[in-house]
């Protein structure tokens, strides 16, 4: 009798436990609110490359010969942000 019990009580407490903690998947999903317009869009205004402006380029690839040729620097300061890939534009319109 108090094997029958005890084995009731577990099962129960199972079960109350199984459903309390369910979430729904609706809930899951669409933890945000319904309202999307908490941002204005900015206009997108086209920039034009001015004097001393900084360019800077890597090249990703998987041809070791072309990523040599084109990124001169090591794929470390690279990562570290000290790319030697950086090209000033002068007064006279040069790049360099």
């Amino acid at each position: 009798m108090l094997r029958k019990t005890i084995y009731y009580t577990m099962s129960l407490c199972l079960l109350v436990c199984l459903f309390t903690s369910c979430i729904t998947n609706k809930q899951k999903k669409y933890l945000q609110q319904e309202d999307h317009s908490l941002y204005n869009m900015a206009e997108y205004q086209e920039y034009k490359l001015r004097i001393n402006d900084e360019l800077s380029y890597y090249l990703m690839t998987t041809n070791k010969e072309t990523q040599i040729l084109f990124n001169p620097a090591t794929v470390e300061t690279a990562q570290a942000g000290n790319s030697n890939n950086t090209y000033r534009i002068y007064e006279n319109g040069v790049i360099y």
